[in-house]
């Protein structure tokens, strides 16, 4: 039994620091377009349905609560962006969805208003919202929401499917580097 366990324990380590690896690789080409971690400052507030409810920054949830992230949650920010109108936008960047290190999985992208009590009213759905399900045994994945000024008058084109770079979306859509809100949760399957 105990050699079962070592072995057991083994794999466990190899895979994990491969992934690990493998987000720093990640980590790397998703800086080359923001000018911050998402996780550095969470200044938007993101609210799921309980039993998870608001969210801490960088806060590790799995499948166990999985179904209540089955919804889209609830936003809101700083007063100071009253009457913002903008472009928010859910990216996993940790999705083996390619071995291009600039790849990850767009989870939901819309064009969005800031009310006057810092809500963030959804004003026309891009990509409809796709729950975080990270694929079990692929370690923790990171979901960031990034709510970014809307310079280009809500000319947004969608893209052609799930698999997404967020750099050069940013630069095809003329959308600046630094976000005026971001948020980052972690998520496993285990």
């Amino acid at each position: 039994m105990l050699f079962f366990s070592i072995v057991y324990f083994t794999i466990w380590m190899v895979v994990n620091v491969a992934q690990s690896k493998v987000n720093d690789t990640r980590l790397e080409a998703e800086l080359q377009c923001l000018e911050k971690r998402p996780n550095d400052v969470c200044d938007l507030t993101v609210i799921y349905p309980v039993p998870v409810g608001s969210l801490d920054c960088d806060m590790l949830t799995d499948n166990r609560v999985a179904y209540a992230l089955e919804t889209l949650p609830q936003f809101s920010v700083s007063s100071e962006l009253t009457g913002t109108k903008g472009l928010l936008l859910m990216f996993d960047p940790d999705a083996p969805v390619s071995k291009d290190p600039q790849d990850g999985f767009i989870h939901f992208i819309a064009l969005v208003s800031v009310d006057g009590n810092g809500n963030v009213i959804v004003q026309r759905i891009i990509t409809d919202y796709y729950p975080p399900s990270p694929p079990r045994g692929h370690g923790e994945h990171r979901y960031q929401y990034f709510l970014y000024d809307d310079t280009n008058g809500g000319q947004i084109s969608p893209p052609s499917g799930r698999k997404f770079q967020l750099c050069p979306f940013l630069a095809k859509h003329k959308i600046g580097r630094q976000p005026v809100a971001s948020f980052q949760f972690r998520h496993i399957r285990l």
